[in-house]
């Protein structure tokens, strides 16, 4: 055991014996600190927050090799590291990268003064010491109570260090979660305006064709035939439309074609429907002219083939405008089904890797995609708990009293932003949600 106590004693004598001088502590401070920077790249993320922490350590070694003027070399460079790598945008400065990463540079060379000037101090005191008192007088004494307290101040500093840069790390960290949260969300709204704009395209062609007017006015079977080929070549060339209908006042179908696995078909006069009580027939019969309806997200149930009910659901969307005759007349409705899934995919796929985090809510707060694929369409599929408003009422009551916002909630961030199609259409400032 006293063999053992002289061996530590001499290890830590020998280690703190001697400084390293010169361009050498320049060199190490610089190896130092690229292997710490090596160090937090390979073990965390870059957008991890943790921006120091590989940084404080080679400070402090840097200052026990080579003095305070190796810990403060070591603790600029970690600075550059820290602004231009690990600060948003990554790679890249600014006055914006500098302001933004001010406030932890700050602290961390607050930190590396104290470090390097603490280590520098011990360094002279032991120096001193040794020039006053004989070696072996040194290794009974000063190696161990003179060491651990000196560390004392030197471990303090350190501690207080690490609560502030805590505090800065958390905010940094939770400022990253934001503008990802925001960029997500920002893409996905883009998407579906990208959407929206070419389903109004659409709309508006088949609004305006010379042939559809033309049946309006004069709806004689020529006509009425000479219709179901436009709309029949029009659904052949999109590969988003589920169906075409032209319902007139009363709420019957005057000419229907539908998509449905791949093949389009003209309705036979037949197998017209009566429309008039559904909810978007009634809607749109009232809007004036020019002004597009956008229905709810649904899933489709209702595909009538050899008198059976298909029973695989599609997500679909109603987008309708009224029509009117050269005497400003009203001659029914135009109505346009659409794919959900395909309009629902491109928008989450828009988030890129954050979708498994993305929810995609009506305006009841039910959801069109979840992570969990159990808690999609409850409204549709008969499950009135799979709601926002049922599973997290409070997040729901927030969400619903404003159109975007963010909120901590059971230690998670939730952001979110309110979306109305029928506004992105008609360029309206209000609207119901969708």
């Amino acid at each position: 055991m006293p063999d053992l106590k002289k061996q530590l004693i001499g290890c830590l004598h020998n280690f703190f014996e001697k400084r390293r001088v010169g361009v050498s502590i320049y060199l190490i401070a610089l190896l130092m600190t690229s292997f710490a920077l090596f160090l937090r790249l390979k073990f965390f993320p870059i957008n991890a927050g943790l921006t120091y922490i590989t940084f404080f350590p080679a400070v402090t070694l840097c200052a026990i090799m080579g003095g305070y003027r190796a810990g403060l070399f070591a603790t600029l460079l970690g600075i550059g590291f820290a602004t231009y790598i690990f600060t948003p945008p990554y790679y890249s400065i600014s006055v914006d990268v500098i302001n933004s990463s001010l406030p932890g540079n700050l602290i961390f060379l607050f930190d590396g003064i104290i470090v390097s000037t603490a280590i520098e101090t011990m360094h002279r005191y032991r120096e001193k010491n040794e020039r006053e008192l004989e070696l072996e007088e040194i290794n009974h004494f000063f190696p161990v109570k003179i060491f651990f307290l000196s560390l004392f101040p030197f471990i303090a500093t350190i501690a207080l260090s690490v609560y502030l840069l805590y505090g800065v790390e958390k905010n940094h960290i939770e400022s990253d979660f934001k503008n990802r949260d925001d960029e997500a969300i920002n893409a996905a709204i883009l998407m579906l305006k990208k959407e929206l704009k070419s389903i109004t395209f659409e709309m508006n062609v088949i609004k305006s064709s010379s042939i559809l007017i033309g049946a309006i006015e004069s709806p004689t079977p020529q006509n009425l035939s000479e219709l179901e080929n436009k709309f029949y070549n029009f659904a052949e060339a999109s590969d988003a439309l589920l169906q075409i209908r032209w319902i007139d006042n009363a709420g019957k179908e005057k000419v229907r074609v539908d998509v449905q696995n791949g093949k389009t078909t003209i309705a036979a006069q037949t197998q017209l429907q009566d429309e008039s009580e559904d909810y978007y027939v009634k809607e749109t019969k009232e809007l004036p002219a020019g002004e597009i309806y956008v229905s709810p997200f649904d899933l489709d149930t209702e595909y009538a083939e050899h008198g059976e009910i298909e029973k695989t659901y599609r997500a679909t969307f109603r987008v309708a405008v009224a029509l009117f005759d050269s005497k400003n007349q009203r001659q029914g409705i135009l109505v346009l089904n659409f794919h959900g899934e395909n309009f629902l995919a491109d928008v989450i796929a828009s988030v890129g890797n954050r979708y498994d985090q993305f929810l995609l809510l009506n305006g009841k707060g039910y959801m069109l995609h979840s992570p969990n694929v159990a808690e999609e369409w409850g409204f549709a599929l008969d499950k009135p708990n799979n709601t926002l408003a049922y599973t997290d009422s409070d997040i729901w009551a927030d969400i619903n009293a404003a159109t975007d916002g963010k909120i901590r909630f059971q230690g998670g961030l939730w952001s979110w932003k309110s979306v109305y199609p029928a506004d992105q259409i008609n360029n309206k400032l209000t609207s119901s949600p969708p």
